[in-house]
């Protein structure tokens, strides 16, 4: 099912977690003494002053994590970061599914303390939050039982672990971009 209206769009952002293990890997590839990528070095040569540093020993993670940001069209890592953030908290705000009764919070605390009496999954939206069941998550397309979203504690808002709701994330693109491609 889609649930994305035909004239939205979404850009495909990978969480800032993964993009600072891909930094890393190529971080690593890069400093391999004995023989680094070509097409890693290649990568760099787009971006003169990284290549400048990797040419003075000097190369860091955050001179990589600025190349990548650099190839996804942002400026700076701290603009990729910003936007993959946003992207992954408004997930929900691009969501017009009725007919859920949901529990409604005009602030976290609040919300969190229902979720922790009551169960639930803890959702933003816009600036307020709301606890909702399995079958709001299901009628979106994410999967509620998904061993994920206890990683992160059924609380898309606040994470025990980011890199667990990043999965959760790239699944539901996944599978709505391959849902959109089929029609």
């Amino acid at each position: 099912m889609n649930n994305l209206s035909q004239n939205q769009s979404i850009k495909i952002l990978n969480s800032p977690e993964e993009y600072k293990i891909q930094a890393a890997l190529l971080l690593k590839n890069l400093k391999n003494k004995v023989s680094p990528d070509p097409s890693a070095i290649a990568r760099l040569s787009r971006v003169p002053e990284t290549l400048d540093f990797f040419k003075n020993n000097r190369l860091q993670l955050k001179h990589v994590l600025n190349l990548l940001a650099q190839e996804q069209g942002f400026n700076t890592w701290e603009d990729l970061k910003k936007s993959a953030e946003l992207s992954i908290q408004q997930l929900f705000n691009n969501y017009s599914g009725g007919g859920f009764l949901n529990h409604w919070f005009p602030n976290y605390s609040d919300a969190k303390q229902y979720q922790t009496s009551h169960g639930g999954y803890l959702l933003p939206y816009e600036n307020q939050f709301f606890i909702c069941d399995e079958h709001y998550l299901n009628h979106m397309g994410i999967d509620p039982n998904h061993p994920d979203w206890s990683l992160i504690n059924f609380d898309w808002a606040s994470p025990k672990d980011g890199l667990a709701r990043a999965r959760i994330y790239q699944r539901y693109l996944n599978n709505n971009f391959k849902n959109q491609e089929q029609k």
